[in-house]
């Protein structure tokens, strides 16, 4: 493949496509309209006001309409069909061209041809991409935070009323009654972070299809990607084997809770050179000293900030010793494998995995979560 970049004329044209086609399509209308006009109709469902689990859940809630929004910004050129994005990715500009190149990505293309679009060069593409993944594996791990802060808070819920009924301050009935309502509401929360997940599953496609096509001339990408789907497909089909230890040193993305200051020494007094915000995801690049973790940011800058105010980075998947682990390939070897001054196509394709480990974890946090909707909310229970 010569270049994922043809001339600029060419991304004017692509471009005058997409208008044509949102302004003459019906489907391709609503595909088009603003973020804002979408997200009123996504029908997210509203919290109760009277809900003691409301924080966590209008949390969860906030997730569910990221990843809605998130499909919509390549889905709608995705949708305009295979010959404009044959047009952009493909060498010639022949109809027959872009028809092949268009069938072959489909419309999970759509992602790559949207940023492919505003990029100005290779170079600027794959960082971009490689900042996309980054953050997307980072709001996956929000995610995953999110529904456990849901599921504990209503099951502390459920301990209370139960703690309530056994001191004689709540008749059979009242309390019986109060876990209905309890388990209604957990069942909304399951609803949507299966709604989550799936989002995520859509996305990800995306995400492969972008990396598949920028890594078809860098051996390393390709051969990485290629453990990253075997291990997680051998993942998927063993739910319940432990997940394998990570390095000391083990690179993972955290979340910040609050913008931080990222210093260039462990301390308050380190000079200052750069800030992570709030609900962004950065890099982290070491063990915690004294209380700070080094992290990196987006933007290839190196420091510290403050541990007490990162999430994400904690193992929810049961440990166990090396003795134990099996010697398969798993996503935590694969992704792990891959050091800081990899190219940017092979990083891409590690940060997308990691948000898989995460992904896997959801769908495990799930299936225990719909089992103790079966059992937990009952006096008897």
């Amino acid at each position: 493949m010569s270049s994922l970049l043809g001339p600029t004329v060419r991304r004017l044209s692509a471009r005058k496509l997409i208008a044509a086609a949102c302004l003459s399509t019906t489907l391709l209308t609503s595909a088009c309209q603003t973020v804002e006009g979408f997200s009123n109709s996504l029908g997210i469902q509203q919290v109760s006001k009277d809900d003691a689990c409301g924080q966590q859940s209008i949390a969860l809630r906030e997730s569910q309409g990221y990843f809605e929004r998130s499909i919509i910004q390549g889905a709608a050129i995705g949708a305009v069909g295979g010959a404009i994005l044959g047009g952009i990715l493909g060498g010639g500009d022949g109809a027959l061209t872009g028809a092949a190149v268009g069938a072959a990505a489909g419309a999970g293309g759509g992602y790559l041809a949207a940023r492919q679009n505003e990029a100005t060069d290779r170079a600027s593409l794959g960082q971009t991409v490689y900042q996309d993944a980054q953050h997307e594996t980072g709001e996956i791990v929000r995610a995953l935070a999110a529904f456990n802060r849901v599921r504990d808070c209503r099951l502390a819920r459920v301990g209370d009323i139960k703690q309530q009924f056994g001191a004689g301050q709540l008749t059979r009935e009242q309390a019986q009654t109060m876990l209905d309502v309890e388990k209604r509401r957990y069942a909304d929360d399951i609803i949507v972070v299966k709604t989550i997940a799936g989002k995520i599953d859509e996305r990800h496609q995306e995400f492969v299809t972008a990396v598949e096509t920028m890594s078809e001339d860098n051996p390393e990408a390709s051969a990485l990607l290629a453990r990253a789907k075997e291990a997680e497909q051998s993942e998927w089909k063993n739910p319940d084997a432990p997940a394998a230890e990570a390095p000391v040193v083990a690179q993972d993305l955290v979340v910040a809770s609050t913008n931080l200051n990222v210093r260039a020494e462990p301390s308050t007094t380190g000079a200052k050179v750069g800030l992570l915000e709030g609900g962004v995801s950065a890099l982290r690049t070491g063990p915690d000293q004294g209380g700070w973790t080094p992290v990196q940011l987006t933007d290839g800058t190196d420091g510290f900030v403050a541990t007490q105010y990162l999430s994400g980075y904690e193992d929810t998947a049961p440990k166990v010793d090396a003795q134990q682990q099996g010697s398969g390939l798993t996503l935590a070897s694969v992704t792990r494998s891959v050091s800081s001054d990899a190219d940017t196509e092979t990083r891409t394709v590690a940060v997308l995995y990691e948000g898989r480990e995460k992904r896997i974890e959801l769908d495990r946090l799930t299936q225990t979560a719909e089992q103790e909707e079966s059992t937990a909310f009952t006096l008897d229970g």
